[in-house]
Formats: structure tokens, sequence, C-alpha cells
């Protein structure tokens, strides 16, 4: 099987998005440590988890969409779909990660520290965005757009009874053809020898004029 260019796109995402949450789960491993133990850090590891879920879940993701993107775009999608899908994950990843990083947790959209407000309104956002590419994804396929052979599903047994008729007539008369062809066969023949008989016959008398 070759995959299309936005299929190879989107396997490509998901295999970084896996790969980043498994770096993230390591990452994570470390918080959940007991304080000052000799593998633990400084960090809280709530934040950790949801990039590391977002992440395996952005994986995830992408390697669905691949699998659709036949039944949703008659050749490829298109290339601004694919560029704002995978801004919209590496946005997503990286405003999470910038969390993470900060031990914010962004869930006060109206939180009284200025940054913390800020990373709130910018995960919004951000993760508002990243889920446009999926939706319209998913209104493609519900409309069956570019589902692979729409002709035939549409015509239907008429458009296969039809093709079977025309196969059949196309046997029928070359058979035909093949019939008349051995009927006229020994006709031919028949002929050739007949003429052949007269020319020696002709030749005969000749002779025998000339004798």
């Amino acid at each position: 099987m070759t995959l299309r260019r936005d299929q190879r796109v989107l396997v490509r995402l998901a295999f970084g998005a896996l790969a980043f949450g498994a770096l993230v789960l390591l990452w994570e491993l470390l918080a959940l440590q007991a304080p000052h133990g000799p593998a633990s850090i400084d960090a809280f590891p709530e934040p950790i988890a949801a990039l590391r879920s977002t992440a395996f879940t952005i994986g995830l993701l992408a390697l669905g969409a691949a699998w659709v993107a036949p039944f949703a775009a008659p050749d490829e999608l298109p290339a601004p779909w694919l560029a704002f899908a995978v801004a919209g994950a590496v946005g997503t990843l990286g405003v999470l990660g910038w969390g993470a990083a900060g031990g914010r947790f962004g869930l006060q959209l109206h939180d009284p520290i200025p940054s913390d407000r800020t990373y709130a309104w910018t995960r919004v956002l951000v993760q508002g965005a990243a889920t446009l590419p999926l939706l319209d994804l998913a209104r493609r396929v519900l409309l069956r757009r570019g589902a692979p052979e729409p002709r035939r599903d549409a015509e239907g047994p008429a458009a296969e009874s039809a093709a079977e008729r025309t196969t059949a007539e196309r046997a029928a008369a070359e058979q035909a053809a093949a019939e008349r062809a051995a009927a006229e066969r020994p006709a031919d023949e028949g002929r050739t020898e007949r003429a052949a008989r007269e020319l020696r016959a002709a030749e005969r008398a000749e002779a025998r004029a000339e004798g």
C-alpha cells in the first residue's frame, strides 16, 4: 500500500507526537518521585501529565486522520489544512510544555496572577484552534467528500447490471463472428479447389487441341 503525501505528513506528525509523549512520560515519572530522593525533580506532576496525555492523544488522532484521509478528500487533503493541523498540534504541545515547565495549570481564566491568566487564555485559544482541522475532517467524512469510487457507489446495482449486459453482448458478438468465420472457411476452400480443377481441365483440353 502506497501512502499519499497528506497521509505521510499525518503519520510523521503521529510519530513525532508519540515519541514526544514517551519523553514526557519519563519527565512525569521523575516528578512523581518522593521529595529529596536521588531521582526526584522539583516540578508539579499534574501539568506534566496533561502534556503527556495530550501528546499521546494527538499522535492517535493523527493516525486516525491518516486512515480516513482517502474518505475525506478525493485526491489529497489541501496543503493549508495540513499546515494548520501541524501548527495546531505543535502549538498545543508548546503551550502545555510552557505550563508544565512553569508549574501552571491554566484552569482559571481570571487568575489574579497575570502570567497564569495569560497562560490560561493562550491555552484555551490554541487548543480551540487546534480542534478546527479535526472538525473539518469529520465534516468531510460525513458528507462523503472524496469517498473511493463515488460514481460506482452512486449508480449502485443499475451500473453493475449495465456493465454485465455490455460484457455479455460483447461476448455474444465475438462468438457470432467466430462462427461466421468457421462457416465461411470450408466454402472458400471449396471454391479454391473447384477453380484448380477447372484450370487443370482447361490445360488438358488445350494440350489435346495442340496434339
